[in-house]
């Protein structure tokens, strides 16, 4: 797969992204992490997700809180592996954090880079896209799923933003509200056209010229 383009390269760090590192299993019940599973999918099901706690899964699974968080780690993992097959978009946004030689110049080249990379990924086409088409079918489905990628997408899209204001400052046409919500706007219409509802022209393209797009649109989010 090549996505590389005449003014940056995707290193082999940007690509290799790691959606969830798998930890060992501690002494305890052979069932203890299935419990867990089972009781956070009801969970979130139920309370949805800024409403569902560790704590409260924790009891829900008759298990202590520290094993929740020994197994997940945060909320955030425990939803992407229970419910969305280890699907976590905020890993787009830490990868790009992490990368060296980051700005607000290049953030539109390195950040599309990661996110179609991502996307491509043979565990993201196998694990999540089936969840995500289910989430367009069901009302209920569809709120706890949106909810979840709009807090993911918003929430590391502004520390990433933040953080290289405060580093590269330079005058944007676009507030820093405003160029977070076209980011979120840019990633979740491609995330969308592309991947879940296979739009025509969309689907069609040739992976690198989508990645080019959706630079194009993000350099224009950020102003």
């Amino acid at each position: 797969m090549n996505l590389a383009y005449p003014h940056h390269r995707c290193s082999e760090a940007m690509l290799s992204i790691v959606v969830n590192k798998k930890r060992g299993r501690p002494r305890g019940g052979l069932n203890s992490r299935e419990n867990i599973v089972r009781a956070a999918q009801s969970a979130f099901i139920v309370h949805g997700y800024a409403g569902a706690t560790l704590r409260g899964i924790a009891r829900e699974a008759n298990v202590d809180h520290t094993l929740v968080n020994y197994y997940f780690g945060t909320k955030e993992n425990l939803f992407s592996e229970t419910m969305l097959g280890g699907f976590s978009p905020s890993v787009v946004f830490k990868t790009v954090r992490a990368a060296d030689r980051v700005s607000l110049a290049n953030l539109p080249a390195m950040l599309s880079c990661a996110f179609v990379a991502f996307c491509e990924a043979p565990q993201f086409q196998r694990d999540a896209i089936p969840t995500l088409r289910l989430a367009l079918e069901s009302e209920d489905a569809r709120t706890l799923v949106t909810g979840y990628i709009e807090r993911e997408i918003l929430s590391e899209a502004e520390k990433l933003l933040l953080e290289l204001k405060a580093r590269h400052p330079r005058p944007t046409t676009a507030t820093a509200q405003e160029a977070v919500v076209g980011i979120s706007m840019v990633l979740l219409g491609a995330l969308t056209s592309r991947y879940i509802l296979q739009a025509g022209p969309q689907a069609k393209m040739p992976i690198r010229e989508f990645r080019v797009v959706i630079e194009r649109l993000l350099r224009g989010a950020l102003g």
